[in-house]
């Protein structure tokens, strides 16, 4: 009961909305995140950029939390990440997945960045708000997120800043207010600016119909102290620096790190995963 009552607000929230300009840049960058483990899935949200010719995901750390623990454990695991694709009307022409890896997180700051494989990056990137203006409380915000995982992935949602620096019991970082009810399957989602859609945080917790976002400026100072702050500022140098990304430059690309799959997800065109669930996703 409870699951229907929150499908229907959902599905009245996106319905009833007023119809606003292309949103495209913000959709197409924004990706459906699987993290399988010993049969058993994981979903959440993702923002995609590319930074010289190569592509990485944002998200929040707790959607990789079971791959995490598959990396210290020495297990199998298996990221996929899920994009759609946009003609210039804004109209969907379909969807693509590939494979992705981790390449850095931080739990206290629940933050964590993926990467493709060098041969298969894409072109399409989100830009991020590196300015050190911080954007004031009532400024106007959109969230891409996944509620119920791949059931209303990669939905658009709006709202405001509703609060900044907000302190919570059980949240170790102070973290921005926005008044966007979100769901499960939304943490990792990209909150982005109305008026020029650059990326300004991560939406991590949601709490009695608002939400907490990791905003960019922790961001930022994340990426400055772990060498990867030019991953996200264009203008900023690379520094000379191995990171496990620069490890598999030379890595080949074979058929099970592309699935490109049709508009509604039903058949795979090319090689199916590996390793499908069997039991219930747990959505983040």
């Amino acid at each position: 009961m409870k699951t229907y009552i929150h499908y229907i607000l959902l599905l009245t929230m996106l319905f009833t909305s007023p119809v606003y300009a292309n949103l495209s840049p913000i959709r197409e960058n924004s990706v459906l995140l699987r993290c399988t483990v010993n049969k058993r899935t994981t979903m959440g949200t993702g923002v995609l950029f590319n930074r010289d010719g190569r592509s990485y995901v944002l998200t929040a750390a707790h959607v990789l939390s079971s791959v995490i623990k598959a990396q210290k454990f020495k297990t199998d695991y298996v990221i996929t990440m899920t994009r759609e694709i946009y003609d210039k009307a804004g109209i969907q022409l379909g969807s693509t997945t590939l494979k992705v890896d981790l390449l850095k997180y931080n739990t206290k700051l629940d933050l964590a960045v993926l990467f493709l494989n060098p041969k298969l990056s894409l072109k399409s990137s989100t830009k991020f708000h590196v300015s050190k203006t911080i954007p004031k409380v009532g400024t106007e915000i959109w969230h891409v997120g996944s509620p119920y995982g791949d059931k209303l992935a990669l939905s658009v949602f709006d709202g405001v800043i509703s609060y900044l620096d907000r302190k919570i019991p059980f949240a170790p970082v102070v973290k921005d207010q926005a008044n966007i009810h979100v769901i499960p399957g939304c943490s990792g989602g990209g909150v982005f600016l109305k008026d020029d859609l650059r990326c300004i945080g991560i939406m991590v917790i949601s709490v009695i119909h608002q939400a907490l976002f990791v905003p960019i400026r922790q961001i930022i100072k994340w990426a400055k102290k772990e060498k990867i702050y030019y991953l996200f500022d264009p203008i900023a140098r690379k520094p000379k620096l191995k990171t496990k990304l620069e490890a598999k430059k030379k890595s080949s690309v074979g058929p099970e790190d592309v699935l490109p799959f049709d508009l509604h997800g039903h058949k795979f065109y090319g090689v199916p995963p590996k390793i499908k669930p069997k039991k219930k996703a747990k959505l983040y």
